[in-house]
């Protein structure tokens, strides 16, 4: 007992106050494990959450920027509201263009970005996938000039070709927004096709119209999945 002002105080032994003061701790701790405002079943992280299951991962060759992606995997992610993750640079050691061309095999490629794909620690059974490179692809048949992306929606990856979509564009402001503007319909085009399953459409104001074949076709195309909102 303390006598402080003639009044009396018990203390509490050393070991409970210090039992006290370690459950107050980890209280503290426990509130302050997530972030506020942060929903647990949400795929969109927090910049500071350090783990999320990506819905959508974009893999670049060795022969795309890497920060070009990661840029596209954020602006994808705000607009799509999934969680869409830049992998670093894929290596294509071995891979080869088709004998007497500039052309590379886009079945090739899709099976090299399936041999890394089990090391991600993150992905789930409905992750996608879309490759990026800046190399001219083509199918096996070759039965068009070229393909701005090839895959198969069962396997959930796809490639993208941005050798095309960069043709007859200048290094020039301008030029660098036609560029991505480019990328980012044919990347989110993909995506709308191996992550969600939308069909095409015949509508060019739609980003699914389809068939695409040619430059102009890309450009006169909308940013939307227009037929899917309805």
């Amino acid at each position: 007992m303390l006598s402080f002002g003639g009044k009396r105080f018990k203390i509490l032994p050393v070991k409970c106050f210090l039992l006290l003061l370690g459950s107050l701790l980890v209280f503290l701790c426990g509130c302050a494990s997530e972030p506020k405002g942060w929903n647990p079943n949400s795929s969109v992280p927090p910049d500071n959450k350090p783990f999320a299951v990506a819905d959508v991962y974009l893999l670049p060759l060795d022969d795309f920027e890497y920060d070009f992606a990661n840029k596209l995997a954020k602006q994808l992610s705000q607009d799509l509201n999934i969680h869409v993750k830049a992998a670093l640079n894929l290596g294509t050691a071995g891979l080869k263009p088709y004998p007497g061309t500039q052309q590379y095999p886009a079945e090739e490629i899709i099976a090299m970005a399936k041999k890394v794909i089990p090391n991600f620690q993150d992905v789930v059974p409905t992750s996608s996938f879309v490759v990026l490179t800046r190399k001219d692809i083509n199918a096996g048949d070759r039965s068009l000039r070229f393909n701005f992306a090839s895959g198969d929606p069962r396997s959930r990856v796809v490639v993208v070709s941005t050798a095309r979509l960069a043709l007859d564009l200048k290094n020039t402001n301008i030029g660098r927004e036609v560029f991505w503007l480019r990328t980012y319909k044919m990347t989110k085009r993909e995506i709308g096709i191996v992550h969600f399953g939308y069909p095409r459409s015949t509508d060019v104001k739609d980003l699914m119209y389809s068939p695409i074949m040619s430059l102009e076709d890309v450009d006169r195309m909308g940013t939307e999945f227009a037929a899917a909102k309805k």
